[in-house]
């Protein structure tokens, strides 16, 4: 099921297109190409952004007129998982069913298409000691016509009691992560990514706290140390 939802509150597309104009890097590359393109949609307004205004007002307008907000579009994933105690691998696949994505009555308007996304990701343990485990992984995604991206990643456990480790997403960000079992039933972990892309000009990272609840955990071990 697809929905596109519309509202009449300020805080729209409109607020957010200024905030991306205060970005330096939106600035400097493409306000004289905005400036060329709204002088030929022949947008009102005498200065830049009482022409942007105009256009995005003209872009709701449209779509509120004609847009199509409920649409039934079936959808397929399918994956597999191989494990033992020392390594893992893993494939899937998402929007197996191609589907053609529109948002207005108008068809030759807005139109976009799902493509399938592959997914493939592997790790192996390794003990260093027998209280020390080192786990490298990756994880590549294929999602056509975008380049191929990949995630390698690292962590160290130590004692089945806490760890850390370190991901790196090729092109995009690295990130920092950490977590501790607090007993048999709770562990806590956390998370910092860096973005490295263009877009660090309006992200400063990302945190991200992570609380497990392990369910039905008669033997109460606190860590599946020799599975995944």
């Amino acid at each position: 099921m697809v929905e596109n939802q519309f509202n009449n509150q300020e805080q729209d597309a409109w607020s957010l297109y200024l905030y991306a104009l205060k970005s330096s890097v939106t600035k400097q590359k493409y306000q004289k190409r905005l400036e060329k393109f709204f002088d030929f949609l022949g947008m009102e307004g005498a200065t830049f952004e009482e022409k942007s205004k105009s256009f995005i007002k003209r872009i709701q307008t449209e779509e509120k007129n004609n847009g199509n907000n409920s649409q039934w579009k079936p959808d397929l994933a399918i994956g597999a998982w191989l494990y033992s105690s020392n390594y893992y691998v893993g494939a899937s696949v998402q929007q197996l069913i191609p589907q053609n994505l529109y948002f207005s009555t108008d068809r030759s308007y807005n139109q976009s298409k799902t493509v399938p996304q592959y997914f493939l990701t592997a790790g192996v343990k390794i003990f260093m000691t027998d209280e020390i485990t080192f786990l490298p992984s990756f994880l590549v995604k294929v999602i056509r016509p975008l380049p191929v991206t990949y995630d390698l990643n690292g962590k160290f456990s130590f004692s089945d009691k806490f760890w850390f480790g370190g991901s790196y997403r090729h092109g995009d960000s690295f990130g920092v992560l950490a977590g501790i079992n607090v007993s048999s039933f709770v562990n806590v972990g956390y998370s910092y990514d860096i973005t490295t892309s263009a877009l660090n000009t309006v992200s400063n990272g990302t945190h991200e706290i992570v609380i497990g609840i392990l369910l039905n955990n008669r033997y109460k071990v606190t860590c599946p140390q020799h599975q995944f």
